[in-house]
């Protein structure tokens, strides 16, 4: 059975939804137990690239810059949302940290991540 989110007609975008949180839960788990800093998806993405650079200080994270600057208030509160949920599961509590967003039709979506420290 299609789950009623999906606006996909055969389920696609769910499932490629999953895929991807699947992949990022793992390097997220990896992260947080000290193993990669970086996270980089293979998956086929259309639509602008933007950068999140942010800094964490005691597990607060503070996006200090989008760039290019998205349009609307809408696409730069989604990403912002985003990186800090991606920056808390993978236990980031402290430095720097840029994310690499591309806002697709279906809203934003990580193809990359790099933590510092």
């Amino acid at each position: 059975m299609r789950d009623p989110r999906d606006r996909s007609p055969d389920g696609t975008e769910l499932a490629h939804a999953l895929q991807d949180l699947t992949s990022v839960e793992r390097w997220a788990e990896l992260a947080a137990t000290g193993g990669s800093p970086s996270f980089v998806t293979d998956a086929p993405t259309e639509g602008p690239i933007f950068s999140v650079e942010t800094e964490t200080v005691d597990g607060m994270h503070n996006v200090s810059r989008i760039a290019p600057p998205p349009d609307g208030e809408a696409e730069r509160a989604a990403m912002r949302s985003l990186v800090r949920s991606l920056l808390d599961l993978a236990g980031h509590e402290s430095g720097p940290a840029r994310t690499q967003v591309v806002l697709t039709t279906a809203g934003p979506k990580v193809v990359a991540c790099s933590l510092s420290e």
